[in-house]
């Protein structure tokens, strides 16, 4: 028979419900919990890349794929394959699992998801939350249950029928998995309707199934993050808007206001992460604020005029310049911008992690600061105990520790003070200090970031010059700076070439990039478009100490048909692939652009509604069997795609939404990343032939850094992402912007 959980977790919140109903000037009669631990204590082991706190246990994703995990087993959440193990308090590896990006831990299960798309799981089935077994249907009905051979497995498994998963997330007794395609798949028990389906109230399953926005089955869509609470989740849409499902409250007496749809929570948008605790939800903005609704019990929602719930999102005050954030059980924190740990609301365990004692702090309505915690890149919150992740890869963790879930080779904490009691009359322990873990960390590399400008379009298209090719370079490209059609499809020559990409004036050649091609010395430069981007007193200024070669055609689309044809020459077993590009704009050519030419992909441009004979010509002398389309239809038509073989289209609601598509799709490499401004084409166009030395994405942003897709990106390939260049000055990406995108890798 499984532990109690609901027993358990009722039991423990009876607890913090009497507190939560004392003010904090007739609570100090309190003494500290036992084995206290207030601030941060150390967990040593493996290089770690992501942790995650269950209700008793603790997981943490090592750099080689590997699995760890320590806390309680007494339902196989572990996963070491140890039945007889009973709590361990140093971390021991789960067994046969390699491979994996990302782990989630839930009420007493656990879940990895490995770097093929799919989704393990083990500990507690009793609901089907660990995803295997097989329900069966109690003898004379109409009740189901789960046969006990199912009840637990202490070594993970395979959750079956979900592939091209890229996020997963576990809750008290249920799961979430999100897909590639923005969809949502749940399992587990759903009770209180946290599945966000329509499968009704009171029924469990071990067999995921999407998450709806109405009892007609229409799939909830479009979702870039998904979070678990106790008996609600929260998803995160890509238009920065949050929707929500389940028991939307959760308080002494249950769970109440049930939905089994998901539904938007309103009032809230640009929003950029979302996480759900026990009984309350915050969520951060795009600009550095953080919001909170639900259960304010032990002022988890900071400080209001009363301890009553909020079905309304409302800023969390005192509390700025936020880069991530947790809602835990009955408390809230935040890791800042400069690295440190705030929190605030309940301290029964000493899970604000400020060293102060509970008997003197025993909540604080204001955040207040983890104790000599620096440096912080992660973090996650249990059931009264936190661990986080520094950047050089050391985990800490405080507060609860009656299972050894701080991982630090001790059961509780420091101080037996006695006077208070878990139900089954042990005492409770924590730890109110950061601690470390026994799982040591290695370093991490932190991301480095580079502005390659100058002081206007063509001296930033000569620093990203010198900044690829330091010595010297064969081939030169040339374009104008001020016409943007005839050079978009410039990025797979200039990678065929390996040569950088110049920008000039029309009419005469600019300074400092006649000086820059003096430095390169090629042999060659090849001019892309006609006479009236750059000029002839140009090209014959170039003639007397250079080869010049022109390639223009009578319009943008003759002058890409001719970069093709001029590619296909010097690499005659071409892929047989073509990008389709609308010429009458510029920033879904340039956003596919470094991608394309890495791997040798010519781009042709058409019009929104018609082919052009060029074009088409081009296609077929190509012999192109695979066609990629960048844009929507109100770029290029469906009756333009009509006439394709093999078409993918990347497209998006705008030119950043579709170039993050293009970057998921096509992206190869991850550790270097390229911004631009999506408003103007010349940045892009230079930097195109650098970042395709690389196979690296150009990100497009815009003035304000707003867009919810650009953020998400950013936020989700934060570890993965070791150098950032941005392309353009100040003008065209601000000091701001430029601030807003570190803080997008301090996680």
């Amino acid at each position: 028979m499984i532990k109690p959980l609901r027993k358990t977790f009722l039991s423990l919140f009876s607890v913090l419900f009497l507190i939560g109903t004392i003010l904090p000037a007739s609570v100090v009669s309190y003494a500290k919990p036992a084995f206290a631990a207030d601030a941060p204590v150390q967990t040593r082991g493996a290089s770690l890349s992501t942790v995650s706190a269950g209700m008793f246990h603790s997981l943490t994703l090592s750099s080689d794929g590997t699995v760890w995990a320590w806390g309680d087993n007494s339902e196989g959440q572990l996963g070491n394959n140890q039945s007889e193990l009973p709590d361990s308090s140093t971390p021991v590896q789960a067994s046969d699992l390699t491979n994996v990006v990302a782990v989630a831990a839930g009420g007493a299960h656990s879940l990895a998801l490995k770097n093929d798309g799919t989704v393990w799981g083990w500990g507690n089935n009793e609901f089907g939350q660990a995803g295997f077994g097989k329900i069966e249907l109690i003898a004379g009905g109409p009740d189901f249950y789960m046969p006990e051979q199912y009840l637990k497995s202490y070594t993970p498994l395979q959750v079956q029928g979900l592939t091209d998963v890229i996020a997963i997330a576990a809750g008290m007794d249920y799961s979430l998995a999100l897909k590639a395609d923005g969809t949502i798949w749940s399992w587990g028990s759903s009770q209180n309707g946290q599945l966000g389906n329509p499968s009704g109230k009171g029924l469990f399953t071990n067999i995921p199934a999407k998450v709806v926005v109405d009892t007609n089955g229409q799939a909830l869509t479009g979702i870039t993050k998904i979070s678990a609470g106790s008996a609600f989740a929260l998803a995160l849409k890509d238009d920065g808007t949050v929707w929500t499902w389940g028991g939307l409250l959760v308080d002494e007496e249950g769970v109440h206001n049930v939905t089994s749809a998901a539904i938007q929570v309103h009032s809230l948008t640009d929003v950029i992460n979302i996480s759900a605790g026990y009984n309350h939800s915050l969520a951060l903005k795009s600009d550095g604020t953080v919001w909170g609704w639900g259960k304010n019990d032990l002022f988890q929602l900071g400080d209001r005029d009363t301890q009553q719930s909020w079905n309304t999102p409302l800023q969390i005050s005192g509390i700025n310049n936020v880069h991530s954030i947790v809602a835990g059980s009955y408390l809230s924190l935040v890791l800042k911008t400069d690295g440190t740990v705030w929190s605030w609301g309940g301290n029964l365990w000493g899970q604000l992690g400020d060293a102060v004692p509970f008997e003197q702090e025993p909540l604080s309505m204001n955040p207040v600061q983890v104790n000599e915690l620096t440096n912080a890149t992660a973090l996650a919150s249990g059931l009264g105990f936190v661990i986080a992740r520094q950047s050089g890869g050391t985990i800490w963790a405080w507060g609860a520790n009656s299972e050894g879930q701080l991982g630090n080779n001790t059961f509780g904490g420091p101080v037996v003070t006695g006077d208070i009691f878990n139900p089954d009359g042990t005492i409770i322990s924590g730890v109110n200090s950061p601690v470390k873990s026994l799982i040591q960390a290695g370093s991490f590399e932190t991301t480095s970031f580079t502005r390659l400008a100058g002081l206007d379009a063509m001296e930033t298209s000569v620093k990203i010059s010198r900044e690829g090719w330091p010595d010297r370079a064969s081939t030169a490209i040339l374009a104008t700076v001020v016409n943007f059609p005839d050079a978009l499809a410039a990025a797979p020559l200039a990678h065929q070439y390996d040569a950088p990409v110049l920008l000039t004036e029309s009419k005469q050649l600019t300074p400092s990039v006649e000086q820059e091609l003096g430095r390169l010395k090629p042999s060659k430069i090849i001019i892309v478009g006609g006479t009236a981007v750059v000029s002839q007193e140009i090209e014959d200024l170039l003639k007397q100490t250079y080869e010049v070669t022109r390639l223009s055609g009578y319009d943008q689309y003759e002058t890409a048909a001719e970069i093709a044809a001029d590619l296909h020459t010097m690499n005659p077993e071409i892929s047989g692939k073509a990008v389709i590009a609308y010429g009458g704009n510029f920033p879904d050519a340039l956003a596919i652009s470094s991608l394309a030419a890495y791997q040798g992909i010519p781009i042709l441009l058409t019009e929104q509604a018609q082919l052009p004979a060029a074009t088409k010509t081009a296609l077929q002398d190509l012999n192109v069997t695979e066609t990629i389309i960048v844009g929507g239809t109100a770029v290029v038509s469906s009756q333009v795609e009509a006439q394709l073989n093999g078409v993918k289209r990347y497209a998006g609601i705008d030119q950043y939404q579709t170039g993050i598509a293009i970057a998921k799709g096509l992206g190869n490499n991850f550790d270097t990343i390229y911004l631009a401004t999506g408003d103007n084409f010349p940045d892009a166009l230079a930097g195109s032939a650098l970042a395709a030395r690389t196979g690296s994405p150009i990100i497009l942003v815009d003035k304000y850094l707003n867009s919810t897709a650009v953020t998400n990106f950013l936020i989700d390939h934060n570890l993965a992402v070791t150098d950032a260049a941005i392309l353009g000055g100040t003008a065209v990406i601000t000091p701001a912007v430029w601030e807003k995108i570190t803080r997008f890798f301090m996680l």
